[in-house]
């Protein structure tokens, strides 16, 4: 046997179903929109990591150059300042990779001992290199490199380090 709903007892069972399918296309279109933000956020984020990254003079790079100075690093080092005497890397590396690879690469240097200052000498960058520093550090470690432009012999012979010995070699 069949019941009969009346008139009332139907709409208000479409009004209901229409209430449920608005509902869930609510919530349908709040968990897109949360996918969308969510989405756009990340892409937005990755873009200006990488911009910082890309406009870096250094972290894809090998070699670091200026009219002073043309040295080899390791990559992903991040350049922080150089002042014409001494460079400044931020590094996710190890330090002791970085050292090693800086000890290494300085050995290709000419190495002189004069007046009580030992540097390393790049004959084609005409650059003295006074020292290499890796602060150690939980991530971030700090690379710095002194150095001098100018004659080896003159640098040598003036006594002093880094801009000392550049203004004593500019003088003669």
């Amino acid at each position: 046997m069949k019941i009969k709903k009346s008139k009332k007892e139907i709409e208000e069972e479409k009004l209901l179903k229409k209430a449920e399918r608005k509902k869930e296309k609510m919530e349908k279109l709040r968990e897109y929109s949360l996918k969308k933000t969510l989405l756009v956020s990340f892409a937005i984020v990755f873009l200006i990591v990488m911009l910082v990254f890309f406009c870096n003079r250094t972290f894809f790079k090998t070699t670091y150059k200026t009219s002073k100075i043309e040295i080899d690093i390791p990559r992903l080092m991040f350049f922080i300042k150089d002042d014409g005497n001494e460079i400044v890397f931020k590094t996710y590396r190890k330090s002791k990779y970085v050292k090693d690879f800086f000890d290494n690469h300085l050995n290709n240097y000419s190495y002189y001992r004069c007046q009580g200052n030992d540097f390393f000498y790049d004959e084609n960058s005409q650059a003295a290199i006074y020292s290499v520093e890796v602060e150690k550090g939980f991530a971030m470690k700090t690379v710095t490199i002194k150095y001098a432009h100018g004659d080896a012999d003159c640098l040598c012979l003036s006594g002093y380090t880094g801009k000392k010995a550049e203004e004593a070699c500019a003088k003669k």
